[in-house]
């Protein structure tokens, strides 16, 4: 049976932005230079390359699960993993300005995930 669960639907939306933004721009902003960087060894910069491709695959499996989610009722209990999930990245994101000392726009992907997770969260109410 599909239906509509439109707060999954819109989660699933936001995550597509998220995978979309960190491909492009996190591409330019981070993996550009990170690879540049022949100060650090060649195998930490390949790990943390290689960490960059994996947070790539979980956000765009994550869009996908809310997807699911939001069109077919069995998925409601694996959209709200991956809604904790998240919501798990946006206390991370938190944690390690508020650790750090970090301006807020420094390590902003809390102002993603945040809502991203209360929607996924709400969607799997009902």
């Amino acid at each position: 049976m599909i239906v509509w669960n439109w707060p999954f639907a819109a989660a699933a939306g936001l995550m597509a932005a998220v995978f979309l933004l960190h491909l492009f721009a996190g591409g330019r902003e981070a993996v550009r230079p990170l690879l540049d960087a022949e100060s650090l060894p060649k195998q930490a910069r390949m790990t943390l390359y290689y960490a960059w491709h994996l947070v790539s695959a979980g956000l765009l499996a994550a869009a996908l699960v809310f997807l699911a989610a939001a069109l077919r009722p069995e998925w409601i209990a694996i959209g709200w993993a991956a809604g904790l999930m998240v919501a798990v990245f946006a206390l991370v994101s938190i944690v390690q300005t508020v650790l750090m000392r970090l301006p807020i726009t420094m390590v902003p992907q809390w102002i993603f995930f945040a809502p991203i997770a209360a929607l996924a969260i709400w969607g799997s109410m009902g």
